[in-house]
């Protein structure tokens, strides 16, 4: 009998992170290379992207922050 080996789940919000991560490595080479091409920016449009981007960040952060603390809380009533 063959033996399987088990990876580790992966998370949704891991997922979320890595892409949004590629998301903006890329977003940030693609207004480079506009700006070498045209040399000018869209300051609002970037501006906009960095800020949706660190407010879904920001979400993901206080789901996580409220999972931890609900497994905390049924720990401790276990114990209790």
């Amino acid at each position: 009998m063959q033996k399987t080996e088990q990876f580790p789940k992966v998370k949704t919000l891991d997922v979320v992170l890595i892409l949004l991560g590629a998301f903006l490595l890329l977003f940030t080479i693609a207004m480079i290379v506009v700006f070498v091409k045209f040399q000018a920016v869209p300051d609002t449009l970037i501006t906009s992207v960095f800020a949706c981007c660190g407010a879904e960040g920001g979400f993901m952060a206080l789901i996580q922050t409220t999972k931890i603390k609900e497994k905390e809380e049924t720990e401790d009533e276990r114990i209790d």
